[in-house]
This record gives structure tokens, sequence and C-alpha cells, in this order.
């Protein structure tokens, strides 16, 4: 076997693999008071145009549900169903992320445009929207990183 046609096979499987690895480890789900103050920013960035999270799936709680009747949180956390996110300020008569502006930002932008390709909706299917942020952001991320260490 050619040196060439080895290495094509080593990229291959570990394509495969680390992609493999991100389907599996994203969760469709805000597991956490982070992870629900991000995505709350990305949401209404892209859908309200504000940076409030006030009318955010992952704010207003308790227990808001879809039309078809998906969560922004687990169902195993209680504390999430009911608070939503803790991760906020309210300045002004307006809850806000803590969060540095700058990685949401980019995410809104991914997601607008995923809402007008495939109709992505945050608010009506938070499960997608929780998973394919997780997958392109953090499953990407991962798959850059293995990649880059490979090359090393």
């Amino acid at each position: 076997m050619s040196p060439d046609v080895h290495k094509k096979i080593h990229l291959l499987s570990l394509l495969i693999g680390t992609l493999f690895i991100a389907l599996i480890s994203a969760r469709p789900y805000a597991g956490a008071w982070n992870d629900g103050s991000r995505l709350a920013t990305v949401e209404s960035l892209a859908d309200y145009g504000t940076w409030s999270i006030d009318e955010s799936v992952f704010v207003r709680t308790p227990n808001i549900l879809t039309r078809h009747g998906d969560q922004a949180y687990p169902a195993d956390d209680p504390l999430l169903q009911k608070e939503g996110t803790l991760d906020k300020l309210f300045i002004r008569d307006h809850y806000y992320s803590d969060k540095s502006p700058l990685p949401s930002l980019i995410m809104a932008g991914v997601y607008r445009a995923l809402e007008t390709a495939a109709h992505l909706s945050a608010s009506n299917n938070p499960p997608t929207f929780c998973y394919v942020m997780a997958l392109i952001f953090s499953g990407g991320a991962y798959m850059v990183s293995v990649f880059c260490m490979d090359a090393t």
C-alpha cells in the first residue's frame, strides 16, 4: 500500500471516528445554566434582534413547552425545568446573558442561516436547535482539534 493511500485511509478513519463521537456526544437540550444562557442569547439575537434574553425559551419558564411539547432543558432536572437559566443579569428591567458576547454573535449568524435554509427554530423545536448548535460548535471544535493534533 502506498504512503498516499495509507494517509487517505488514516484521514478518512479519523474523520469518521471524530464525526461519530460528535454525533453521539451532542445533546438535544441545554444541560446547565451556562448552556441555557448562551443559547438564549443566540436565539434572541437571531429571532428577536436583541441582546435581551427575556423572550427566549431558555428563560421563559417554568416548564415552557413548545407547540410540539418539546422542552429546552432535560426532563430529569426539575430546577432547570422550573427556573430556566440563572446565568443572567437583570439590567434596566431586562435579562441579559452574563456570557461573553462574541461566541454568541457568531453562533447567532450560523443559526440565522440555518433558520432560513432549514427552518430551524429554537422556540418551536428546542431539542433540534440544541442538538444542531452543539454538533456544529462543540462537535466541530472537537473535530478540528483532533485533526490539528494529528497534523503535528
